[in-house]
């Protein structure tokens, strides 16, 4: 692929980043700080709300595998969630007067508006990434181009916002006014995001439905579960549905209790927060081209486990030797973002690579479907993991109107922030091993296929992954 080609499709990633970064870090802090909710219903809102983009690329992965369109399978619906990505999440950082069930009700409607349209974009802009090239290395440098275009979606959605709400507090806005300005602002980077990948992909993706007879190219719920079911038994995903669940425990975990850390146990200014999000995010930058030398001169499947496990290791670290000060912090959040790097850069490209595994087993590409059943995981555990520390601040005595926490409720935030992310990690890292795919066997597989060998003489090292 063309520099140009990989820049093309890596833009629209700022949308998935921005968005995504503000919403699972900062929404439950809005929702209790600001529109003072709960910690358990700004734990609701969040969860119940995170399962309709579950439910969103569930649906869109599948319907676009099935879609025929002279502009392509997964283009059309890139177009079709700028409004609801947009509008939804200027919503869910506005305000609602009223009494707690309508706040309630406002918050869980913007939330399902926002998480529908994030859906509606994610899954089918994941999915158009495996049809731009089916070399195993080459889709790890798309995936790498993806994520310097992520990277700057993480500085508009992780970095900044603390930033420009004080900011904006301080030229007089009151600060209800400034989280609305500044969501409307990432609103506004994320669709236009969007539409300069959706432009310059023009006429690049697959037109037809590939693999499939006019029969099976009709949408039902029937053949989106015999889909489903079809992908869920295939030997690899199985290793790698455990990776996505622990690892977005990890990142929901450590992501949503770390402004809590960083105010409560640190007594640091949502300024000096910032900085420390921005540190994260160098350091996200320096480990981009390392994992992307690695996964070239080494497997891939190696580098993200190697990744996993040695953040893991270094989140207990932290933990037993306690972190009590900003220097701490930042090394803590550097060891973190290993594992934060690893996954979102190269994770995706050991997804597109079961679409070969699908088109030998089922007889098609299933691009879309294998995205969607990400989605639906990682939006089910995402869900869960959140609402796990809404209730988990609730018991723990955890009162946001009041500025020096309870020391039980200090210790709860310092678990959520560094245990549970570092023992989930190393799970996900002893999965990620486990994993059988490998550049030699995909190699062996893309062979199989293109000999249209149907099992008769299965090379020994493809029997484990068949």
């Amino acid at each position: 692929m063309k520099k140009r080609e990989l820049a093309a499709y890596g833009a629209a990633s700022i949308a998935d980043a921005g968005p995504y970064s503000l919403v699972t870090v900062y929404l439950i802090v809005f929702l209790t700080t600001v529109a003072k909710l709960s910690p358990e219903q700004a734990g609701m809102v969040t969860s119940v709300t995170i399962l309709v983009n579950g439910i969103a690329e569930g649906l869109l992965g599948y319907i676009s595998d099935h879609t025929k369109s002279r502009f392509g399978r997964r283009r059309p619906y890139l177009l079709a969630s700028l409004v609801p990505l947009g509008a939804g999440l200027i919503l869910l950082f506005t305000v609602f007067e009223g009494s707690t069930s309508v706040r309630m009700a406002s918050y869980l409607g913007a939330g399902f508006l926002f998480w529908a349209g994030f859906g509606m974009y994610f899954t089918p802009y994941s999915a158009l990434g495996a049809e731009l090239t089916c070399d195993y290395s080459e889709r790890s440098i798309l995936r790498t181009c993806a994520r310097i275009f992520g990277l700057i979606g993480n500085i508009l959605g992780m970095v900044l916002p603390l930033t420009i709400v004080s900011f904006l507090s301080g030229r007089g806005c009151s600060e209800a006014q400034s989280w609305k300005i500044l969501a409307s602002l990432m609103a506004v980077c994320a669709c236009s995001s969007i539409l300069i990948t959706w432009n310059s992909t023009r006429g690049k993706e697959q037109t037809g439905n590939v693999g499939c007879s006019e029969e099976g190219s009709r949408v039902s719920i029937l053949g989106l579960l015999k889909d489903y079911w079809s992908i869920l038994k295939l030997k690899p995903y199985k290793y790698l549905i455990g990776v996505i669940i622990f690892f977005m425990a990890a990142n929901t975990f450590y992501n949503s209790s770390m402004v809590f850390f960083a105010r409560y146990t640190l007594g640091i200014r949502d300024e000096i927060t910032s900085a420390v999000f921005l540190i994260s995010l160098i350091a996200n930058f320096i480990y981009t081209p390392i994992l992307g030398w690695g996964s070239a001169a080494k497997d891939k499947k190696h580098v993200v486990a190697a990744a996993l496990a040695a953040a893991g290791l270094g989140c207990l670290c932290f933990f037993f030797s306690g972190i009590d000060s900003y220097a701490k912090m930042v090394a803590y959040v550097c060891v973190f973002s290993l594992a934060y790097a690893a996954y979102w850069q190269l994770f995706n490209s050991l997804l597109y690579d079961l679409s070969e595994v699908g088109e030998y087993v089922l007889g098609k590409r299933t691009e879309g479907s294998i995205m969607s059943v990400y989605g639906l995981i990682s939006s089910i555990s995402t869900s869960v993991a959140t609402q796990a520390v809404g209730w988990i601040l609730g018991m723990s005595g955890y009162n946001a109107a009041i500025e020096v926490q309870s020391q039980s409720a200090q210790m709860t935030i310092n678990y959520l922030f560094t245990l549970v992310p570092g023992v989930c990690l190393l799970v996900a890292a002893a999965l990620q091993q486990l994993y059988p795919l490998n550049k030699k066997r995909f190699q062996q597989l893309k062979q199989a296929i293109s000999e249209k060998d149907k099992k008769e003489s299965i090379p020994s090292e493809l029997k484990r992954i068949i």
